[in-house]
């Protein structure tokens, strides 16, 4: 683990613990040969030199961001109100939207992006 996202993890919030080790996993597992940097105040992971996601605890809960606002736009229907910007998912399960949605958009998203890089 990047030396930053260690001294990140240890100051998180107990609360995005969890999550952001599954969303750490779940981006290494995806996204084989990503690297692992720090960048902006949070931990953000590269392909082929190129900034792809990241994560980040804010007041309002744990921030997702992939950097490809096309892809994030194509999940909009499924994800609704957890987009708040164009490249910005906040995981945090609302009567609206189930985690269990997020978290299976976020698959998805890591998928196409991996498909981007492949192509």
């Amino acid at each position: 683990m990047h030396s930053e996202v260690q001294l990140y993890f240890r100051k998180a919030k107990e609360e995005h613990l969890e999550d952001m080790h599954m969303l750490r996993t779940k981006i290494l597992s995806a996204l084989p040969g990503a690297k692992e940097g720090f960048e902006h105040g949070f931990p953000v992971y590269y392909l082929d030199g190129e900034l792809q996601v990241g994560y980040a605890g804010r007041q309002k809960g744990l921030m997702f961001y992939v950097m490809d606002p096309n892809i994030v736009a194509a999940y909009h229907e499924d994800l609704a109100t957890r987009i708040t910007g164009k490249t910005c998912i906040i995981i945090k399960e609302t009567s609206q939207t189930s985690k269990q949605t997020i978290l299976r958009c976020i698959d998805h998203m890591l998928v196409d992006l991996m498909k981007k890089h492949v192509l």
